[in-house]
């Protein structure tokens, strides 16, 4: 049988397919959705996957895990005064629309947060507004935010500022200045005065007290006092002792005044102006050098002070009389008073020497404090204590105002000795052998001794006379009269 070639559609019409010919066969793909063994998906729904998604699908557990379930307002999201946090649009709020209620019996007001600032807060310097020392006695204020009140009352409304670097300012020199922020109407400007009365708290608030010596400035920085208030006024508690000069609370320990021959030194301490901190550093006169630490100013002539920068130790020769320094009289005292001037920055060691001649150490311990010290720093210092020194002496008897006991030199006079017995204050004179025999002797040769007479009391008098004291009293004769004497001197001439 002859072979057979398929029959192929060439131009329209039907030929065999040459031999040696390959005839290639396209059959149409089913749909993918007839296909058998689909797995997932549902009836005509059959959609794959890019690989990002087929990812994203591996990770949905994960993502999901502790995502926020539907919002529902007042179930799982609180409202505020009633009104839906849900949606779009705001919800302005301000400090009066934050409210505490007042349960109170018959008080149906609801107290603010503003009125719980206005009642219980105190303006203060929130940020910024340091001072800077300008080293030619003048100093300058940076910029700064601010919360005062706008009237001079304890419940006016407080108020928050921006304030501008200011200064420089030129404080009162040999006085002390307050800087202290003034509300001004609602434009706070920076005001001073040299009285603290000039300022108070509320809609003018006390920054810096600045005590000035020419050039040389003493800045005690009160701005934070009020920030953390409640804080510091436990510290304050904790740690002063009670000892209170011109405002400033001494902390327990430190700031003792010593001395080692005529030099003084000071240990460091601490006090708190108001609430304010104030450190001090250590002074030793000892040590060589001008350093604020190891000198002192010495002062006299209270009338018109005049006094030696860089002291090192005190003088034992003289005396302020009445402004002119005098040689001491030998075996007199002379009392020095030791201040300490407070800053933020180098605090400073002033003595102020005695105006007066002392008979004994106990009448110079005894002595009275200045009635005045150098205006500049009269509110910006603290009194240490007093340096007590004999004519010629070369050590000096301290009595330090912040430690329990005093230091010093030997008493070598017999009258400044403790627990002397009898006497009296500059009386007390020795006996010799025979006067203290006397004294022995004193009660038994007393004995039988006649008391003193006392007219009448203890001795008679005579027709009303006193018989004692100088003089003679005549006696008479008698005429019939009834007196005694008389009468017996007529019975017995019968």
């Amino acid at each position: 049988m002859a072979s057979r070639f398929p029959l192929v559609l060439v131009n329209g019409n039907l030929s065999e397919l040459p031999a040696g010919d390959t005839l290639s066969v396209v059959l149409p793909a089913p749909p993918h959705n007839d296909l058998a063994g689909l797995q997932g998906g549902a009836a005509g729904e059959y959609y794959h996957l890019t690989a990002a998604q087929a990812t994203d699908v591996s990770n949905l557990s994960s993502s999901l895990s502790g995502k926020q379930a539907s919002l529902v307002s007042g179930t799982n999201i609180k409202t505020i005064n009633n009104t839906s946090l849900l949606g779009s649009g705001n919800i302005a709020l301000n400090s009066d629309s934050i409210a505490l209620r007042n349960v109170g019996a018959g008080v149906a007001e609801l107290l603010t947060v503003t009125d719980m600032a206005d009642h219980f807060l105190t303006g203060a310097v929130v940020n910024g507004c340091g001072a800077t020392d300008n080293g030619n006695g003048t100093f300058s204020i940076a910029s700064g935010e601010v919360m005062i009140r706008d009237a001079a009352s304890d419940h006016s409304s407080l108020h928050t500022f921006a304030l501008s670097a200011a200064g420089p300012f030129t404080p009162a020199d040999n006085d002390v200045t307050y800087y202290y922020i003034d509300y001004n109407g609602g434009n706070p400007v920076w005001a001073s005065g040299i009285s603290t009365s000039d300022y108070n708290g509320q809609n003018k608030m006390q920054a810096y007290s600045v005590a000035r010596q020419g050039t040389r400035l003493f800045i005690i920085d009160a701005r934070g006092q009020s920030l953390d208030g409640n804080r510091k006024v436990r510290r304050l508690l904790l740690e002063t002792s009670g000892a209170n000069q011109n405002g400033y609370w001494h902390t327990r320990g430190g700031s003792v005044l010593a001395a080692s021959g005529l030099a003084l030194s000071v240990t460091q301490g601490k006090f708190y102006y108001g609430l304010a901190p104030i450190a001090h550093t250590a002074f030793d006169t000892t040590v060589a050098g001008t350093a604020d630490a190891n000198v002192f100013d010495y002062y006299y002539a209270r009338n018109n002070w005049t006094y030696t920068a860089n002291s090192k130790t005190i003088n034992s020769t003289q005396y302020d009389n009445a402004g002119t320094l005098s040689n001491l009289v030998a075996g007199r005292y002379r009392t020095d008073w030791v201040y300490l001037v407070l800053s933020a920055g180098t605090p400073k060691l002033v003595v102020v020497m005695g105006n007066a001649q002392h008979a004994s150490l106990a009448e110079a311990q005894a002595a009275t404090m200045p009635a005045s010290i150098p205006a500049w720093m009269d509110g910006a210092s603290v009194l240490l204590g007093q340096a007590v020194v004999l004519k010629g002496a070369t050590t000096l008897t301290i009595q330090s105002a912040f430690n329990t006991g005093f230091t010093g030199s030997p008493t070598a006079t017999h009258n400044d000795l403790g627990a002397l017995q009898g006497g009296a204050a500059g009386e007390y004179y020795h006996l010799t052998a025979a006067q203290a025999t006397d004294v022995s002797n004193l009660s038994s040769s007393l004995s039988g001794k006649q008391a003193t007479l006392v007219s009448g009391s203890n001795i008679k008098t005579i027709n009303g006379s006193s018989i004692l004291g100088s003089g003679d009293i005549n006696i008479g004769g008698g005429t019939g009269s009834a007196s005694g004497f008389e009468q017996s001197f007529l019975l017995m001439g019968a």
